[in-house]
């Protein structure tokens, strides 16, 4: 069974990775040809570390990573 992992962070103003892992489930194959994985961290910063962790340690093939950066104040 092929796993999808899915990392997300944690202080976007809505859950992405919630949204994506829903989506996910209600496609074609889910449960029986693929599994989702999923991997919250605290910051934009932890997402590398997290989608390395679900390709080698938990063997994920395919692996959106999302976030929300925030705005920049536009006068500066």
């Amino acid at each position: 069974m092929e796993r999808i992992g899915v990392a997300d962070t944690m202080f976007a103003r809505i859950d992405m990775g919630a949204i994506a892992q829903r989506k996910l489930a209600t496609m074609d194959g889910h449960g029986r040809r693929f599994q989702v994985l999923r991997r919250t961290v605290p910051g934009m910063k932890d997402l590398a570390v997290a989608a390395r962790q679900l390709i080698e340690g938990d063997v994920c093939g395919p692996l959106p990573t999302l976030a929300r950066q925030a705005a920049r104040n536009r006068e500066e």
